[in-house]
């Protein structure tokens, strides 16, 4: 006990506990007993001085996606607050915002790119134009970057041991099994009107609607932002 090593000792007498099923335990360092399941043992905790890595944790913000949903929602996610109520808890290894950007002539084009502006530093923005289809009721614009983020996941999921997905698009659900194949976790985030059905089956998902007074944009914090994640 006080060496940590182990050492020979005289058995001084045995209690008869009647029969119980045996188990075989096995060290790191390959020594083996039998014994019961609730023998106790000593074991060598670790120096509390040193340093617990935090898990590393990799966002994914589909804006096409999320950007109708905060209007319906009538509140807009603080990219900034979310990204520090994480590193609370985990290494943030990129935030990655997946945005498309209005052409020349656009109206939207430049609070599109004041809005990037302001969170340069924080985020990763990962764009491409923004698409203009013709169609009988006049001109649609089309903004999804699914592939984009589908491909960015299986590029970095060797550098995080979390993906979290910003996203309530059920196109993305693949991701699930493919990051739980490689031994990784993986979390959906939205809305509880805009997050696919099945995104909420057989894995994990938040609904952002319960950490409104954390994370909403202009709001007070009430409390110190946490997410459950």
């Amino acid at each position: 006990e006080k060496t940590g090593q182990i050492v020979w000792s005289k058995v001084n007498a045995l209690m008869d506990m009647g029969v119980k099923p045996i188990y075989k335990l096995t060290t790191a360092s390959g020594k083996t007993i039998r014994t019961t399941a609730e023998h106790p043992y000593f074991i060598k905790e670790s120096d509390p001085e040193l340093p617990k890595r935090k898990p590393r944790i990799g966002i994914f913000f589909d804006n096409a996606n999320m950007f109708y949903a905060q209007r319906d929602a009538g509140w807009r996610v603080d990219l900034v607050r979310m990204k520090r109520a994480l590193e609370a808890q985990f290494e943030v290894v990129f935030f990655n915002h997946y945005h498309t950007v209005p052409i020349e002539g656009d109206a939207a084009r430049q609070a599109a790119l004041n809005f990037m502006d302001r969170l340069a530093g924080e985020v990763t923005f990962r764009t491409k134009p923004l698409k203009y289809i013709r169609t009988s009721d006049g001109v649609k614009k089309k903004g999804d970057m699914d592939v984009e983020i589908a491909l960015d996941v299986t590029e970095r999921i060797g550098d995080i041991d979390v993906a979290l997905i910003v996203s309530g698009d059920s196109d993305l659900l693949p991701l699930r099994h493919y990051a739980a194949h490689r031994g990784k976790k993986i979390a959906f985030v939205g809305f509880g009107r805009n997050m696919a059905w099945e995104l909420t089956k057989f894995g994990k998902y938040l609904y952002l609607d319960e950490y409104r007074s954390a994370l909403a944009m202009h709001e007070k914090i009430n409390s110190k932002p946490e997410l459950g994640v």
